[in-house]
Parts: C-alpha cells; structure tokens; sequence
C-alpha cells in the first residue's frame, strides 16, 4: 500500500517536502532570529495593531527595508495573535523558501528524481537553513526568484510572470537588480525586448518610490537614508577592498557554509569550487539553448549582485545569502548528475552527499542554538530588563535597533538612524558630533551603549569632550551594565563551551537624571 501511495510523483513530492520542512522545525526552539529581522517585526506588529506602518507606535517611518514582507507580516499578526507570531512567520518562511528552491529544482532538471534530490540537498545547505528560519525577507526573495527562473527555463509568459518582477523591488529595493537580470536572459533567450517585463519592473519601482512619498514624505526607505549616510567616495582600493570583504574576508565569505571564524581567509577556496563548479556545468549544457540561459541567469545571480554590493558599500551578510544559495546550484546539480544511476560510485557518492548533508545540518544546529542564546536571552533579556524597568513613554537611545527595541517595547532612537528620520538629521547636521548635540537636545530617557562609552567615545568613534563629558554625567547615571556570561545560561561544561563560541558585546545602560 505505501510502496504503491509512493510511486505517485505527488506523494514523493509531499513527503519530500515535509521531511524538508519537518528538518527546519528543531531551529525554531533556539529563538536565532537575525538582529535586523526585528525591525521588520516591530513595524509589522504596530501596523496590525495601531494600523500605522513604522517602526515606533503612531509614527509613520519606513523603517524595513521590505514593505511587502512588512505586510505580510503584520497579517500574520492579525492571524496567529502575538505569541504565535513569530514561529508562524517562521514556518510560513520555511515554506516559501522550501517552494522557491523547487520551482529552483525544476528550472535545472526536467528528470523527477533529479528534480527531487536537487531540492533536497538545497533546501538542506547551512545556509537555506538559516535563511528560512532567521526571520528575514530572504525566504520571500527566494520564492519569487525561483519561481521566475522556473518560468524562464520553461519559456512562459504570462501575467502572474509580469507580477512578479513588479513585486520583486517591494521585497526589497536592490531586489531590482534580479528583476533586471531574469528579465535580460529572458530577452537573450527570446531574442526580443520584453517590452511587457519592462513595463512591469517600471510599475514596481514607480509604485514603490510613489507609495514611499505619499506615505513616508520620502522616496527612499528610511533604513536606506540612513546606511547612505556611510558610503564613501568610490575609489578602486575601496572597491578591491569591498570585493575581497564579500567573496574572502568576513569569517569566509559569501560562499562559505558556515560564517564562523575558524575558516578566516578560506572564502577564496569556497569561491573558486563555485566557480569551478559553474564553469563544468556551463559546459556540459552548453548545446542546449534553454539550460544555457538559465544557467546564465543563475551565474550573473550569483556574481555580478554580491559585485554590485561591494561597488555600494552593502557589505552585510545576509545580503550575500540569496546569490550564495542560488550559487551552489551548480555543484549540487553536478553532484546529482554523478550520482543518478546505478553503480558502485554512485551509491557512495549519494551516501557521502547524505553524511555530509547531516553533518551540516547538525553543524548549522550548533551554530543555531549558540547564536540564538546569545542574541535571543542576552540582547532580548536586555530589552526585558527595560521594559521592566522603564516607565510607560520613556523613549531609549541605542545601536542596534532590534532585539532591545523589540523586547522593551520602548520609543527608540537609534544611532544608525535606520528607525528614526530625527537621528540622520542631527548626522547630516552636526556630522561626527552629532551624538551629543542630539543627547542635549531629545534627551532621552535612557542611554544603552556598548563597550565604546567607557573609551568616552560614540558608536562612529567621536570622542566627546570635557564639556560634553560633564553634562552627561550631570544628566545621566549608570544604572546597569550587561555582559555575556556562558554560565549565566546553562549549568552544563559543554554548553557553556559551546556558548563561549559566541563573543557579545557588554552593554552599560544609562538613566536620565530626573
């Protein structure tokens, strides 16, 4: 009966995707939310309950750089209530992403056993694990890209097609430059300019700029503003050094499958395997027009947008996760060409790809579990701490804003200005003093700073003066000070070690003098 149930592709399809999903469902528990993630969460909560996007209660700020995965968010929040939320928006990832990396699947492979273990081991790298569970737009961004490269290898052209790219810059404003890509192969393949694809990306980004004006007053999101603020003038050092960042430095690199320290300058090694890997399967479908192009449209995914990123500065890494992902495509689609069939060498190719499969996913678990205690019950406990001990209206100075913010529930200012218009114009104002000026001037209630105060300097390094050093000791008193303690989080040894792998940052929090 069960042998019969699954020899209907339908039923492979669905237990396949259960045990994918059913993989994801353990790192849920270890509350590893990615820090920016809850910047999109804090504004998705105020807009279902105060029906006012923005990031504090009441006011309208764009802070998320993802006003779709805001709303999808905030209807969540509507749906599952708020201690349901968080975990229903997780499994709701898990599965966009789950279906993202199975239209993947299907744009590479037409054969069902290969289309079904491609998924598998996809959907099962480090990587696609942390990305569908970490809280962030990624999972969204993956659906729609996988389901246009899908469309594209299947040479389709139809409305839902044309939604989709015009949706794509509401996910995320630099999400444009997937849209342009798939577009350009698509134009390649068909050999004509997709005047309809073209008019569906100018409706995505008019819409965007024209909702961003007469909602926000601003054209660009406010996170956006903000992070423009610490670009630099371009010079090619800067860029070589922002390429070697992306694709080497960064505790491995782009394409490492685990950022951690202990691979340190390897990320070249990962790079070139990828490139390698991209190179020998362009070869072998290189006489198929069809497989050319999406493999094409894969490749310009996987360098040209982390390219883009180090010409503009963006060097954070789960920006890189997307064209990572879309990146190791090409060797797993390898490795399942080399491993489907009969044959001694290919069952052990099939075993290893499992171990190996195993070994990341308990690897990726360990990680999980670290990172979600340290930034889960220190960060978050933080923020408890206030809430339990600030009073209703009190309004906080702080970098960064998610976590604490999100915990406290308190008005925040943040020293970035991703949340608060208020803050890039005291550094657009005053420039490298603007912390002081702005301290003076707002007077928040409460000071939550990092290691830097005690060097009396701020987050971008100013060193304040004497003057300014007085008045902040007249107005302010320290009233707690955090440090991440192992022990303070388990009784076990090996815990405790396992939770030393993680460095955070002592916070000193300061009470404004009444």
């Amino acid at each position: 009966m069960t042998r019969r149930i699954l020899q209907q592709p339908a039923a492979r399809f669905a237990l396949l995707f259960l045990l994918l999903l059913a993989a994801r469902v353990p790192f849920y528990f270890t509350h590893h939310i990615q820090e920016d993630a809850y910047i999109s969460l804090r504004c998705a909560e105020n807009l279902a309950q105060s029906g006012v996007y923005g990031f504090n209660p009441g006011e309208r700020v764009s802070a998320s750089t993802s006003h779709l995965y805001v709303f999808l968010a905030a209807l969540v929040r509507l749906a599952a209530g708020d201690r349901a939320f968080i975990p229903i928006l997780q499994l709701l990832n898990g599965l966009l992403f789950l279906l993202g990396t199975w239209f993947t699947s299907r744009a590479l492979f037409t054969d069902e056993r290969q289309v079904l273990w491609l998924w598998g081991l996809l959907s099962i790298l480090p990587q696609s694990l942390l990305a569908s569970y970490s809280g962030m737009e990624t999972s969204l961004l993956v659906f729609i890209i996988g389901w246009l490269l899908y469309q594209v290898s299947r040479g389709r052209d139809h409305w839902l097609m044309m939604a989709a790219l015009a949706i794509l810059p509401w996910v995320r404003p630099d999400a444009i430059a997937y849209a342009l890509l798939i577009l350009f192969w698509d134009c390649v393949k068909r050999k004509r300019v997709l005047w309809a694809g073209l008019t569906a990306v100018v409706i995505g980004v008019s819409s965007l700029l024209i909702f961003n004006s007469l909602y926000f007053g601003t054209l660009l999101q406010q996170s956006i503003n903000a992070k423009l603020l610490m670009r630099h003038p371009f010079t090619i050092s800067r860029f070589a050094d922002n390429l070697f960042t992306v694709f080497v430095g960064n505790a491995g690199g782009a394409f490492s499958p685990f950022r951690a320290e202990i691979f340190g300058r390897t990320g070249i090694l990962f790079g070139s395997l990828v490139l390698i890997a991209m190179g020998l399967y362009l070869r072998r479908v290189w006489s198929d027009r069809a497989s050319r192009i999406t493999g094409l449209a894969l490749a310009s995914i996987t360098w040209l947008v982390p390219v883009a990123y180090a010409f503009g500065g963006v060097l954070y890494q789960w920006y890189t996760w997307p064209p990572a992902i879309f990146g190791s495509v090409f060797l797993l689609a390898l490795i399942v060409e080399w491993s489907t069939g009969t044959g001694k060498w290919r069952q052990v190719v099939r075993w290893g790809c499992v171990l190996l499969m195993l070994a990341g996913l308990n690897a990726q678990m360990v990680f999980s579990y670290v990172w979600g205690t340290k930034e889960f019950a220190y960060r978050g406990g933080i923020g408890v701490w206030l809430k339990e001990h600030a009073q209703a209206g009190d309004k906080m100075l702080l970098e960064p804003a998610g976590y604490i913010p999100y915990y406290s529930g308190l008005y925040t200012y943040d020293e970035v200005g991703l949340v608060s218009p208020q803050v890039v114009n005291y550094r657009l104002a005053y420039e490298e003093r603007w912390w002081p000026e702005f301290v003076m001037d707002y007077r928040p209630d409460w000071l939550v700073q990092r290691e830097h105060i005690k060097h009396d300097k701020t987050y971008q390094g100013y060193t304040l003066n004497g003057d300014e050093l007085e008045w902040l000791r007249e107005n302010y008193r320290l009233v707690g000070w955090f440090s991440y303690q192992p022990e303070d989080y388990t009784s076990s040894h090996f815990l405790a070690s396992l939770h030393s792998l993680a460095e955070a940052d002592d916070y000193y929090i300061f009470k404004r003098i009444e």
